[in-house]
């Protein structure tokens, strides 16, 4: 499964107000137990920035253990 089959799959979408959309999805669990969140949407840092079926970039966090193929895009290289 690619990462945009499992948003399209996971994403929860909600109309906060009309124009403004929330969305969320769940950690990402991969085959060897890394686990980190991936998201894309509105408020997110993704291209492009609204509720889509697949995107170029997405925002990613919180991985379960240090990964150097993501630290170079990290915003804070000191909490890694």
């Amino acid at each position: 499964m690619t990462i945009n089959e499992f948003i399209q799959k996971h994403r929860t979408v909600k109309t906060l107000v009309p124009g403004m959309i929330a969305s969320f999805c769940p950690h990402v669990i991969c085959k060897d137990g890394f686990k980190m969140s991936v998201q894309a949407g509105q408020s997110n840092y993704s291209t492009p920035k609204d509720v889509v079926d697949n995107y170029e970039e997405m925002e990613i966090g919180y991985p379960s253990e240090e990964e150097v193929l993501i630290a170079k895009y990290a915003e804070d290289d000191t909490s890694l």
